[in-house]
């Protein structure tokens, strides 16, 4: 993940003015902020062009800052919650148009092997991807959300207009799933 300049952690509420003023240098603080996390996301819950979406997450966020108030936190909680609506219409879209389109496809067409760099190494992300992909859909939201967005419970639970004790449900029984399919793995590789 980007690492943002410690005065800018500090100092969030007035990049976010000069943001919504139009400051570029803002900008491109809170992008820095957000950008591996956002493309980690997408990434590991097999976005179909994940590069693509996540240009669509940045630019919703750009139309609607004005609109956003809180910290630092509070703005990733936000974009994250953006992007998880655009990875649900852009599989939407993929199921109408009937198109199968493969992660490692997506991230040797993309131009920014820097954002890749800085989310994890390709492969952390496709074991990610692999283990997430094993569970059901809505667990799989959860724990990308709480292990790439730093989200607590109530703030998973708002992004996926779930109950709480509906979230914490599918995050245990999500990371019970995940010691099981880890723990067979061991025991496959030691013999």
């Amino acid at each position: 993940m980007a690492v943002v300049p410690a005065q800018a952690h500090g100092d969030f509420a007035a990049i976010l003015t000069a943001a919504k003023h139009g400051d570029e240098r803002a900008w491109h603080h809170l992008f820095r902020l957000v950008s591996g996390r956002v493309v980690a996301f997408l990434v590991t819950r097999g976005t179909p062009d994940p590069e693509d979406v996540a240009a669509e997450v940045f630019a919703d966020v750009v139309r609607s800052i004005r609109r956003f108030e809180g910290d630092r936190h509070a703005f990733l909680s936000w974009t994250l919650t953006i992007a998880h609506r655009r990875r649900v219409d852009a599989v939407r879209a993929s199921v109408r148009r009937l198109e199968s389109v493969g992660m490692d496809e997506d991230l040797d067409r993309s131009g920014s092997a820097d954002v890749e760099a800085e989310v994890m190494g390709l492969i952390e992300a496709e074991a990610a991807r692999r283990l997430l992909q094993e569970l059901t859909p809505d667990q799989a939201d959860v724990l990308a959300l709480r292990i790439y967005g730093d989200l607590s419970l109530p703030e998973v639970a708002r992004s996926l207009d779930k109950p709480l004790t509906a979230v914490t449900s599918l995050q245990h029984r999500g990371l019970e799933a995940l010691r099981r399919m880890l723990a067979a793995e061991g025991d496959v590789r030691r013999h």
